[in-house]
């Protein structure tokens, strides 16, 4: 396995995890304010495989990893029931906005840490390379969310 095969299984891993926490913080934050839907489908959860589009989620990322081409993939949409919530129009903007937020939160927490062990490891300066992509994750999502309804 080259490096090029562990950089893209790497960047693989990340966007899984980063689309599993921002399904379920837009799961968890409907849950709260009063719609049951997506608990009852088991997706407040962690588990990337509840969370798993096959398109946008392995097959368009691994293509765009392997060809080097900028593209963005997706998760399953967390489903909501706006009907349940107890003010339908806030309960729907945080529930919204939760997930870009998750994204950013933990784009920023994995940011830190990655210069708390580049600076504190003798091999700090291949870790500062990865920085840019964990980062980017939680930024453009963060940007793009204003643009999905």
């Amino acid at each position: 396995m080259t490096l090029q095969h562990v950089d893209i299984l790497f960047q693989l891993i990340v966007f899984l995890f980063a689309i599993s926490i921002h399904e379920s913080a837009h799961a968890w934050t409907a849950d709260r304010r009063g719609d049951p839907t997506a608990r009852l489908l088991g997706r407040v959860t962690l588990n990337p495989i509840k969370h798993i589009d096959p398109v946008g989620t392995i097959l368009l990322p691994l293509i765009a990893m392997l060809s080097h081409f900028p593209a963005i993939g997706w998760a399953k949409p967390t489903p909501v029931n706006p009907r349940n919530f107890r003010n339908p129009v806030l309960d729907d903007v945080l529930t919204s906005v939760a997930g870009p937020v998750s994204n950013f939160l933990v784009a920023t927490g994995a940011l830190i840490l990655l210069v708390i062990i580049s600076l504190t490891s003798h091999n700090g300066h291949e870790i500062v390379r990865i920085m840019p992509f964990s980062y980017r994750m939680g930024i453009l999502d963060l940007g793009s969310s204003p643009l999905i309804p």
